[in-house]
């Protein structure tokens, strides 16, 4: 089905670029939704950009908005946020970047995470080979923030060792776990204002509060797609797993 672009969300600051998002979002499995960002020739997003999006509305802007005397002022702002902050708190966003769990071995990258900026999506599956990740990283790369990047920074590895149990947005902010799945402290920090903003009880990552084991989450041996939110919803109305949103990105 074609998607309407109906409105461009400019001016989003994200690291040392300015973004641009189509408005309203796609909504479907992250395979589906890839699909459709695809066919209408935009970019999917990673997790930073979407971060950035969703900060950008549910605090800036909305800080913006709760000082204006008229909440007839500006209603097509607030009715941006609205709807993004419905869908971080009833669904979620989906940031493509995939992430994958791997076990200690003899290599020295092993026994923690990799994370990859727009990853292989093949239907509703994330490809991510380790042996390319692994030459990414060895060619050439830097560690900051408790994070090893490649010299492009799309790709990532953090060592086990992060806090994965409940934590405030201050902890949430310099967890590595999050440094790494959003590409940079700066998103890291997006995420904890979002998070003190609008309370998610946030886990890192979330799966493991119900698994209880991070040796136990490794048997799963596949990877992830990163989101934003999905604790308010239960069974998306029937629709499990297939209530996540994206904006394409231009």
């Amino acid at each position: 089905m074609k998607h309407q672009q109906e409105v461009r969300l400019r001016g989003i600051p994200h690291e040392e670029r300015i973004l641009t998002f189509f408005y309203p979002a796609f909504v479907g499995t992250f395979g589906e939704v890839a699909s459709e960002i695809d066919a209408e020739k935009l970019k999917r997003p990673t997790a930073g950009e979407s971060v950035s999006l969703a900060y950008d509305y549910l605090v800036r802007c909305q800080d913006f908005l709760d000082n204006q005397k008229s909440p007839n002022d500006y209603k097509g702002e607030r009715e941006i946020t609205e709807i993004i902050e419905e869908i971080v708190v009833d669904y979620w966003m989906w940031g493509y970047t995939g992430r994958l769990w791997v076990p200690k071995s003899a290599h020295e990258l092993s026994d923690g995470v990799f994370f990859e900026d727009n990853p292989q999506v093949a239907g509703d599956r994330i490809i991510m080979n380790i042996e390319n990740l692994i030459k990414k990283l060895e060619d050439s790369s830097f560690n900051q923030d408790g994070v090893l990047f490649s010299k492009d920074k799309k790709v990532r590895f953090v060592r086990f060792g992060f806090k994965t149990d409940l934590q405030t947005s201050d902890e949430l902010a310099k967890n590595p776990y999050k440094v790494g799945e959003y590409g940079s402290l700066e998103c890291a920090e997006k995420l904890a204002e979002i998070d003190s903003v609008i309370p998610f009880e946030y886990v890192v990552p979330f799966n493991i509060a119900r698994i209880g084991d991070v040796r136990e989450y490794l048997k799963q041996g596949e990877p992830e797609i990163s989101k934003i939110g999905c604790l308010g919803a239960v069974d998306c109305e029937g629709m499990v797993g297939r209530c996540g949103h994206a904006f394409g990105l231009i």
